[in-house]
């Protein structure tokens, strides 16, 4: 049985796949937007506007070491960041917006991120 294709835009190159990824999945769950960054909190990958996500990826190394994975951003929105792991190397996904939108949001997106990086 062949599916069939459910995505409207797709891309060889991973972070503008990442893009569009996190772009649907914000869309879907309301969110603000999604954040994949590194341990140096560098973006990786977006769909916010470049000053806001850079501000998101420089807090989550830091908000991601303390007890809770979930926050009041003053954006007026939860931050919800979850760790994930390709080909060894941590990273940050951090979903902006409502709290349980945004939990599953990472959550969709996380397997999502690995498959795009490894390939």
């Amino acid at each position: 049985m062949v599916l069939p294709e459910r995505r409207r835009k797709r891309s060889s190159f991973a972070g503008l796949a990442l893009h569009y990824l996190f772009s649907a999945i914000a869309r879907r769950q309301g969110l603000k937007g999604i954040v994949l960054a590194d341990t140096a909190g560098l973006v990786v990958a977006t769909n916010l506007k470049e000053s806001d996500a850079e501000e998101v990826a420089a807090m989550a190394p830091l908000m991601a070491r303390s007890a809770g994975l979930e926050y009041d951003w003053y954006w007026g929105s939860p931050l919800v960041i979850q760790n994930v792991e390709v080909d060894g190397y941590p990273f940050y996904l951090c979903a902006l917006g409502a709290n349980q939108p945004a939990v599953q949001g990472a959550h969709e997106a996380a397997g999502a991120v690995d498959r795009i990086l490894a390939a």
